[in-house]
């Protein structure tokens, strides 16, 4: 059954409406009719089955017909602090982040950031960036969207007041690799990932100083959007939630 995205659903009343890029995909992707049955979910971590009673040129009324599954909610929560890469490895990034389960993205400008995204752009990006984590989230039957801040710099990244532990991704990192802090696992976790060139030395400092621990990945050299996904997953599988 089609899963649709959904701003709001009145309880109270057992309805529903769909409008904008949902209804076009409904309506005129899916040619979906009067009496058709959907499932919603609202980003509340719970889904809904719904039957399409009225479609004009806009939008669609749904009624709602049962509660079917509650929130698939993990035992922890990742967010990534993703440094801005070229072309479109964010999408990627972004769409199989939201695939792990993981909670938050954190667009960060870094040093070695090529885009420079201000304005208009940094927008533009950030409307697409949602729309993939929703998109990701109906594919992979998630209850929940991922959510996606807003471009910030490293600098004010790490003034915020993050929960739990905090980690940097460093290729010059031979001390501690990630899965070493597998008996420090929290249920807050950040990770920090550089583009491509990675951080700085400034910038690890910089990082080290504010509470993050630099972690490596071993002797493989990996793209941002590998190293990316590698380290969710290795979280994940440490948290118990993958593999």
């Amino acid at each position: 059954m089609r899963r649709f995205f959904v701003q709001d659903i009145d309880r109270k009343k057992g309805i529903a409406s769909i409008g904008g890029v949902e209804f076009h995909h409904l309506h005129n992707t899916l040619r979906l009719g009067v009496g058709g049955e959907i499932i919603l979910f609202d980003n509340s971590g719970s889904e809904f089955r719904a039957s399409i009673e009225e479609i004009d040129r806009n939008s669609a009324l749904l009624k709602i017909i049962e509660e079917i599954r509650p929130s698939q909610k993990t035992s922890i929560k990742i967010i990534l602090a993703q440094g801005i890469p070229k072309a479109r490895k964010m999408d990627f990034i972004i769409q199989k982040a939201t695939e792990l389960g993981i909670s938050e993205i954190i667009p960060i400008a870094t040093a070695h950031s090529v885009p420079a995204l201000k304005g208009e752009r940094a927008a533009a990006k950030e409307k697409r960036w949602k729309r993939i984590a929703i998109e990701a989230s109906k594919q992979c039957k998630r209850a929940t969207i991922t959510e996606i801040h807003p471009i910030i710099s490293l600098p004010e990244l790490l003034k915020l007041p993050l929960k739990g532990l905090k980690l940097i991704l460093w290729e010059d990192e031979t001390e501690t690799r990630l899965s070493d802090i597998k008996d420090r696992l929290s249920d807050n976790i950040t990770v920090i990932i550089g583009p491509e060139g990675g951080f700085s030395k400034e910038e690890i400092t910089m990082a080290k100083g504010n509470g993050s621990i630099s972690v490596g990945l071993g002797k493989m050299v990996l793209r941002t959007e590998t190293a990316s996904i590698a380290s969710l997953a290795i979280l994940m599988h440490m948290a118990g939630e993958l593999g």
